[in-house]
């Protein structure tokens, strides 16, 4: 073979070896359906101080939620994904601390309408939210020595609130502590870790953020050198009900569109796990174990009690345990108050009934003995001590009664009787020993009532009930008192027991008494 034809065999591989496929184009598969300009790297940002949903460890190892989930992804899409960090007055606005362009942004981003038509769309970023992974609320966090004045309506209001800007805490602070805005104690911050300088220095009272972020802060105040301590509050409630989801911007572009599909079919593929009030989805992979390790050490680490506030534990703990006292005599209560109505009404049926069969007797008694054309007048007595149970039909009578019955103690009368009408009554006799003994128990129970107000507060729900419970144990002591108005609730009823005590507090005593009353 000459050396020219052997250079040429050469160039030819050379050529056709540089012109495959696999040179001249990126491989295809199925989360790539794009074409041969596609850039390999997806952007993706993340905050560096919003443990624990993203965070950067020593200023370079990422943690959190969203590192477990992008490292998840990466495998997913087969595509490299770089982490952008994103400084909270950058949120929303698609570009990371370095100005690059990003494709997507992980945080908890509370779905709203606003950044929906707005935030999202402005400026070209065309951006759209993904499927939720979280549901979540704000609490406050705040030192132990500031409780009372957050418990205090008059003293909550000269509280420095601190809010994170561009966050929705803002408007809820404006919505459930609107005098805190009126009284300029708002402190917009503009990165999260100046909350804890801030809180630590005095500069602000508390501050509102999300639950788990919250927590996660906690932990670090807990095991600093600072010797304040801190609670988060309300303990048991949040004060908004958010859904956080992430973020992918440009969704024009093809490979956005199917970054999208591929966050949305993850997060389809996860289940929400509870940690506190906050639900958020994870996925059963190995990336989320260390994950789900600290979102659960975050929600069952004890909080360190402050040795300086016991007292105040214990009035809490004390206020917990009367309100639950509180709500289960109102349960027995509204039960025996539906179990009495029922039996009331059998016996009045019965009565009626009754009441029917007397009134024909006595017609037919009155039709052997007199002429059907002459009138009759009936009048019939009843004790007038409680109206509720008068059963009298004269509400259908045209004309008033020409009888004077305003200083007796008798009702119920028919002027002419009719051919075939009816009339009926319930007559209730009281000796006038057990209107007396009504009278002096009712009497003995209200200058009881009266006493205890003058010594203790009766302005919130709590303090009444302390009221209540004093005058319970009061009668308890007394035998004779409590035999006294055991009978006279027997005797009288309960409706004319409380008709005869006139305070607002004699419901909830009754029911009480009612206890003790079924217990014997």
């Amino acid at each position: 073979m000459k050396l020219k034809d052997f250079f040429a065999g050469v160039v030819m591989v050379v050529g056709l070896f540089l012109s495959s496929p696999g040179l001249t184009q990126q491989p295809r598969d199925s989360s790539n359906q794009g074409g041969v300009n596609e850039s390999t790297t997806y952007y993706i940002g993340f905050q560096k101080d919003s443990a624990p949903i993203s965070y950067s460890e020593k200023g370079w190892s990422w943690k959190g939620y969203c590192y477990a989930f992008v490292k998840v992804l990466e495998k997913q899409i087969h595509k490299k994904i770089e982490i952008v960090p994103v400084e909270n007055k950058l949120r929303f606005t698609g570009k990371g601390d370095n100005g690059r362009e990003l494709d997507a942004y992980c945080s908890f981003n509370s779905i709203t309408e606003g950044r929906i038509r707005k935030e999202l769309k402005e400026n070209g970023r065309d951006g759209s939210f993904t499927e939720r992974f979280a549901l979540t609320g704000a609490k406050v966090l705040l030192p132990d020595t500031k409780i009372p004045d957050y418990n205090d309506p008059s003293k909550l209001q000269e509280l420095k609130f601190g809010v994170l800007r561009g966050t929705t805490t803002r408007k809820i602070v404006e919505n459930i502590y609107p005098n805190v805005v009126t009284n300029n104690n708002l402190v917009v911050l503009e990165e999260a870790k100046d909350a804890i300088q801030k809180i630590q220095t005095g500069e602000i009272d508390l501050y509102v953020a999300n639950e788990l972020v919250l927590k996660s802060i906690l932990k670090q105040l807990q095991y600093s050198n600072n010797k304040e301590k801190y609670s988060i509050l309300p303990e048991k409630l949040l004060l908004s009900n958010e859904q956080s989801a992430m973020v992918v911007y440009h969704i024009e572009r093809d490979k956005n569109i199917r970054l999208l599909e591929a966050i949305n079919s993850l997060l389809r593929e996860a289940e929400f796990q509870s940690f506190g009030n906050t639900k958020i989805k994870i996925l059963k992979e190995p990336e989320f174990k260390e994950v789900l390790d600290d979102l659960e050490s975050l929600v069952k680490e004890p909080v360190k009690p402050s040795e300086n506030n016991s007292y105040l534990s214990f009035t809490l703990y004390l206020i917990f345990f009367l309100i639950s006292f509180l709500i289960i005599f109102i349960i027995i209560w509204i039960y025996r108050a539906r179990k009495n109505k029922s039996v009331a009404q059998r016996h009045t049926q019965i009565n009626n009934d009754s009441n029917n069969l007397n009134i024909q007797e006595a017609r037919v008694g009155l039709s052997k003995s007199e002429s059907s054309s002459r009138t009759t007048h009936q009048i019939n007595f009843f004790n007038h001590f409680s109206p509720k149970n008068d059963n009298t039909q004269g509400d259908n009578m045209p004309d008033a009664s020409k009888y004077d019955m305003k200083n007796s103690n008798i009702g119920n009368i028919i002027d002419t009787a009719q051919s075939g009408s009816q009339q009926q009554s319930t007559q209730h006799i009281y000796a006038p020993e057990q209107k007396q003994n009504l009278a002096e128990a009712a009497a003995q129970i209200q200058e009881l009532l009266k006493q205890l107000e003058e010594t203790n507060p009766t302005i919130t729900e709590t303090e009444k009930l302390i009221v209540v419970s004093k005058a319970a144990e009061e009668i308890k002591k007394d035998p004779t008192l409590k035999a006294r108005v055991i009978a006279a609730l027997k005797l009288g009823g309960t409706e004319a027991f409380k008709e005869a005590i006139d305070h607002p507090l004699v419901n909830i005593l009754v029911a009480i008494i009612q206890g003790w009353q079924e217990a014997e």
